[in-house]
């Protein structure tokens, strides 16, 4: 009878050891986890962004090709 409260005593000592030791490991992975998806998608640092003028982009755009097309084909457009 002794035994079995000795055993039963080392048993619970185990599970608890066992029990504190995967609540620490899942702490410190999810703490992993979350610094990583910091890394990859930057959601510590927000970014304060100018709203996107899409007419002005496109004329940026339209006047690059124009330049493009001017300076190969500078024959033509010396008028």
């Amino acid at each position: 009878m002794n035994n079995y409260i000795n055993n039963e005593k080392d048993l619970t000592r185990i599970f608890d050891k066992r029990w504190k030791v995967n609540k620490e490991t899942s702490k410190i992975i999810s703490e992993h986890n979350q610094k990583i998806k910091d890394m990859v998608f930057k959601t510590g640092e927000k970014k304060e962004s100018q709203p996107i003028n899409y007419k002005q982009e496109n004329l940026q755009r339209l006047n690059n090709q124009i330049n493009q097309l001017k300076n190969i084909n500078r024959d033509k457009f010396r008028g």
